[in-house]
């Protein structure tokens, strides 16, 4: 993923989306992303995939999603 530049431009839209249209503090810095789940290959899109959910969670508050549910790379449930 890191020398892939197609998924490194995926990834910065995912992002640029999610800091746009969620609420302020569902997503970390990428500075931040970095302190909190390393230099691992899938520190970036789980960063998103948790900004995602805490966004679903503040919409849908009468409806709690399982926001420490892991997902693998193929997006399903771990």
């Amino acid at each position: 993923m890191k020398n892939d530049p197609g998924c490194r431009a995926a990834l910065r839209l995912i992002r640029m989306a999610i800091e746009e249209t969620c609420p302020a503090g569902v997503l970390p810095s990428e500075e931040a992303v970095l302190g909190l789940y390393g230099q691992g290959r899938s520190n970036k899109p789980e960063a998103l995939a948790k900004a995602i959910i805490a966004t679903v969670e503040k919409l849908t508050a009468d409806q709690p999603v399982d926001g420490n549910r892991l997902f693998t790379i193929s997006g399903h449930p771990h």
